[in-house]
């Protein structure tokens, strides 16, 4: 085998002149050892899911033994090409029972150990679930994969439970969670994490997930971790959830062709069914197709599964991912039946604790929460005043708007303040404003250039604002703070040293284009604000320092009272308080929000306290006196004695 292209070379000076004359002129071939070929050979890449379906054969020990197949589980696929991609530094896979994790993290393996050596750490949760995936899987895809068995060395002492050695240069190396010693002093660029929910923390050790993490410090540019787990309220769906960009597997309806998200809502579950009607007859469960409504039985929902794709449900504008969330339900994968979730679903309404639990962890994936109200919704309406919405307070001294972005519209906070250390503040307006197109933000500019008249009829426009970037379209956020001045936020995971950070943005996101003069971006402490909101919400409206509302009455319902007032003036706050209800602490004290519950208010609010923080409101001086305090409730206003405000409005 030819190498190296026919080349001439100069003999060396050190070589006596006797060879140097019988060599002088001759055309040489020199032949390399195989060992030596084989190492200076550069493997055709490919992506790990091509790699997955030429080479790796599956062994006994697995549920579909022979060639892998993508058929199978092609969800598995994706996820191995996404962990594979260049930027990409950790991937967490939050998923049900068998739905390929450790066969997804062994498909990494195999891929890595052919495509781009380096060592390996596999760790499980305890020493005989690590030498059973080592010995029965990992192991049995080395010697049963004819590509990999030629990576095997020849000496029988490499390859063990908890170590294996490859003639390339890699070592797989085991360790269990519940041993520090087993994850300690082996380094590896590489770091695949089993069932990360079932690990536990050691004695005063810190947590198993940062023992893993220090394995690849000398590997800072090129290190990977892969993490995989049930939820089980530990570590994977929070880490999950924190990742830059989260994917999900979306079944293809086989009637109209269109990529769906399954979930508990879409479950056709018969009216009146009960758990023995449903054992009894299990077909009568189906899945109406979250787009056109058609029922698929478990034949068609297998077949959605199987054309399904990856779909992006957070960062897809974000072309260079860290690190990357796939999160897998159990509404999605043929392996548990549509009748079995029925009847968990149904178990968990009926009061069931261990069904809740089930339904939260095996079947949707996340963790379970058992539902903890900090706040009651009476106890926000209790701060409003006599106002209209719409209404600046007299003894307020600025205006500021906060916003909360979504794919098509946003919610927003229109909020007085009054300067000084108590921060006593009135809400003004709150609402929801839909938008044509990603970039029109043509009604938050309304909003801006509005004009809030106070009692007496003074008008007042907004001085400061700010608004959440993540997770929707990013780069038009940008671009629109860049004209209007308002502040560019983005929520930081987790508990801060500082309540409010600054840096500085000089692309957008996705296309990777300049921003003329930069961005700065304030990243935002929520859960340090989301605690002084709490503080402030308790707060008497008669007090220094309240968190008033306004009425929830507005000047035409007010009107139409007065020209009736045997009329019922019901107020408009009523999904503003609910939604400022909707978070909670959890027991490391972070604020979580249970699903599908709307907190958009209380985003707006917590940032909009952030942000008259940061501006050093607490520290200016009021010009205005201080009114007596408002009632809690609203008073109705006779007919024949109007306020000031209305007759100027």
């Amino acid at each position: 085998m030819t190498l190296l292209p026919e080349r001439k070379i100069k003999l060396p000076a050190w070589l006596p002149e006797s060879r140097r004359r019988s060599l002088s002129g001759r055309r040489l071939t020199l032949l390399l050892p195989p060992g030596v070929r084989a190492r200076l050979r550069t493997p055709e890449r490919i992506p790990p899911s091509d790699w997955n379906e030429r080479f790796r054969v599956m062994p006994a020990a697995e549920s579909f033994p022979g060639k892998w197949r993508r058929d199978i589980a092609p969800h598995a696929a994706w996820i191995m090409d996404l962990w594979a991609l260049p930027s990409v530094r950790e991937l967490w896979f939050c998923g049900p029972d068998q739905a390929s994790k450790t066969s997804s993290m062994l498909g990494c393996i195999g891929w890595s150990i052919d495509q781009d050596p380096g060592n390996i750490f596999y760790t499980a949760s305890n020493e005989d679930k690590t030498k059973e995936i080592v010995n029965d899987k990992l192991i049995g895809m080395l010697r049963e994969s004819p590509r990999l068995r030629k990576r095997l060395s020849k000496r029988s002492d490499d390859t063990g439970m908890s170590k294996v050695r490859m003639n390339n240069g890699v070592t797989i190396r085991a360790a269990w969670s519940n041993s520090p010693a087993s994850t300690a002093s082996f380094s590896a660029r590489y770091t695949f994490n089993d069932e990360v929910d079932k690990w536990q923390r050691v004695g005063k050790e810190t947590s198993p997930v940062r023992r893993i993490r220090k394995r690849t410090k000398n590997y800072p540019l090129t290190y990977k971790h892969f993490w995989s787990s049930t939820p089980a309220g530990q570590y994977v769906h929070k880490g999950m959830l924190a990742c830059q960009q989260i994917w999900t597997h979306a079944a293809r309806c086989p009637d109209c062709n269109t990529l769906v998200v399954m979930d508990e809502e879409h479950l056709a579950i018969p009216d009146g069914a009960t758990v023995d009607s449903i054992k009894a007859d299990p077909e009568a469960v189906g899945y109406a197709c979250n787009a056109c409504g058609s029922i698929w039985d478990e034949e068609k929902r297998l077949q959605a599964y199987r054309y399904g794709d990856k779909f992006c449900l957070k960062g897809a504008d974000i072309a260079n991912p860290v690190d990357i969330g796939v999160h897998l339900t159990g509404f999605v994968t043929p392996d548990m039946r549509l009748a079995d979730i029925a009847v968990t679903i149904l178990q968990a309404r009926a009061g069931d604790i261990d069904a809740r639990i089930d339904l939260a962890h095996g079947i949707k994936c996340i963790d379970y929460t058992d539902e903890i109200k900090e706040r009651e919704e009476d106890a926000i309406l209790r701060l409003r005043d006599s106002r209209p919405a719409g209404v600046f307070p007299v003894e307020a001294d600025a205006l500021k708007i906060s916003i909360d972005t979504q794919d098509h519209g946003f919610w927003y906070v229109i909020r007085a303040w009054r300067y000084g250390l108590d921060l006593t503040s009135w809400l003004v307006k709150a609402g929801y404003v839909p938008s044509a197109t990603a970039d029109d933000f043509s009604p938050l500019d309304y909003l801006l250039a509005s004009e809030y008249p106070d009692e007496n009829g003074e008008p007042h426009r907004i001085m400061a604002g700010i608004i959440d970037t993540r997770g929707h379209r990013t780069s038009e956020v940008y671009d629109w703070c860049r004209r209007t001045g308002i502040i560019a936020a983005a929520g930081a995971p987790g508990r801060k040293t500082q309540p409010v950070t600054v840096s500085r943005i000089d692309r957008f996101p996705g296309t990777g284009r300049p921003i003329p003069g930069g961005l700065a971006l304030y990243n935002i402490d929520t859960h340090h604000h989301k605690d002084r909101l709490a503080n402030k919400l308790m707060i008497d409206p008669t007090d220094p320092g309240a968190f008033r509302l306004h009425s929830g009455h507005t000047f035409d319902q007010i009107q139409a009272f007065e020209r009736d007032s045997s009329q019922q003036l019901s107020h408009n706050l009523g999904d503003y308080a609910k939604q400022m209800c909707a978070e909670y602490r959890d027991d490391r004290g972070l604020w979580q929000c249970p699903e599908k519950k709307a907190n958009h208010f209380w985003d707006c609010e917590s940032n909009g306290l952030a942000l008259v923080t940061w501006l050093g409101w607490q520290h200016a001086v009021s010009e205005k006196k201080k009114a007596p305090a408002a009632p809690a409730k609203h008073q109705q206003t006779p007919a024949n004695n109007r306020p000031g405000w209305f007759n100027n409005r």
